[in-house]
């Protein structure tokens, strides 16, 4: 009876992690969208709204990254900077070339 118990419960948190995936991934792209069309204040608000609503998932570590780079192509120097290094602090070790490109970016923004 307890293995069954144990098992339900790992299948429903599996479903419910697949679930944030799909919805921060689904925020990701609007996201993403509104960058494209030049709507840098509505990308940066879902930008946030995605890493606050689904931190921990794979479209937040994603959101975060582009939230930076939003603010450094807009030359918020300050903002850049706060947004990659909590993307360092946060995802350093999942993917080293983004981590490199974010060290960089900051040594940029500071000069």
């Amino acid at each position: 009876m307890a293995v069954a118990v144990v098992i339900a419960g790992g299948l429903y948190i599996s479903s419910a992690s697949k679930q944030a995936e799909a919805g921060g991934d689904q925020m990701l792209g609007q996201a993403m969208m509104r960058a494209q069309q030049n709507d840098l204040q509505g990308a940066a608000v879902s930008f946030r709204a995605v890493i606050d609503e689904y931190g921990g998932t794979t479209a937040a570590r994603e959101a975060q990254y582009h939230l930076a780079n939003l603010y450094f192509y807009q030359r918020s120097w300050e903002d850049a900077i706060a947004a990659y290094e909590r993307y360092i602090d946060r995802y350093a070790d999942f993917d080293g070339g983004r981590t490199a490109g974010a060290w960089w970016a900051i040594g940029d923004a500071r000069q």
